[in-house]
């Protein structure tokens, strides 16, 4: 398992690691084979990313990935990069669909976290409220997880349920946001909906999310990231990076 874990350790210059992430060839809707992940690849390093958390969906009837097939993913391309030279340290987790398994998944391993620590990405549906979301994440939170919801912001429901997601956060849930929300690759509707969760301050993560339809858009949406809020906000989650942001703060 260790070969698994490169070490987090920051060093001398700026540490960046990408947290959400589909850039594991032919696993799920991200890269679709090797060379388009080492395209994703160079591209991440070019943009400051020091370390990418490989995120595949695990999506029952879907995308039925397993931890272990997930893990040797993840040995097999941490093998492509170094012949490749590219300098990318590459470790796992999974963007998780909601499931009625999903603490005990989580206690098993079955359902990976971020670089096993207590953080997880949570992916609510995209088109249906899931009854009971609360208390499911009530129920992780007490168990010693912490819940990254992934997007809310470009979910068809979430104005009607907005102040559950409010909720959440207060419970102890992150939310997370896509970087090119706010900039306006979603519409208006999605934009405004950004702008409504960063003025409750609510927003704790902005990952590049690489899939294989953001390819070539990293570095432009960084850098307009930056220049609308700087390097660093303060917020009420504490002190976090707005950009460029993917960072490791778990």
């Amino acid at each position: 398992m260790d070969r698994l874990r490169p070490s987090l350790t920051p060093p001398a210059t700026e540490l960046m690691i990408d947290i959400h992430c589909h850039m594991l060839p032919g696993i799920d809707d991200g890269a679709r084979d090797l060379n388009t992940a080492l395209v994703m690849a160079r591209l991440a390093v070019e943009d400051g990313i020091t370390t990418t958390i490989c995120t595949p969906h695990i999506y029952p009837g879907l995308f039925e990935n397993t931890v272990e097939g997930i893990q040797q993913a993840v040995v097999d391309f941490r093998q492509a990069l170094q012949v490749a030279k590219i300098p990318l340290e590459v470790t796992y987790g999974a963007d998780i669909q909601i499931t009625p398994e999903l603490v005990q998944g989580l206690r098993t391993g079955s359902l990976p976290t971020l670089h096993h620590s207590r953080y997880f990405l949570f992916e609510p549906p995209h088109h249906i409220a899931p009854p009971g979301m609360l208390d499911l994440l009530h129920n992780v939170i007490l168990s010693g997880y912490v819940p990254v919801v992934t997007h809310p912001e470009r979910l068809s429901y979430v104005e009607e349920y907005y102040d559950q997601f409010l909720e959440a956060a207060s419970m102890g849930a992150w939310l997370q946001l896509t970087g090119g929300s706010l900039l306006g690759r979603f519409g208006p509707r999605v934009k405004a909906i950004s702008e409504r969760f960063l003025a409750d301050g609510v927003v704790h993560l902005w990952p590049q999310m690489g899939t294989i339809s953001k390819i070539g858009r990293q570095n432009c949406q960084r850098h307009a990231m930056r220049q609308r809020f700087g390097s660093v906000k303060k917020k009420r989650s504490g002190w976090s990076k707005i950009a460029p942001v993917p960072f490791w703060t778990i």
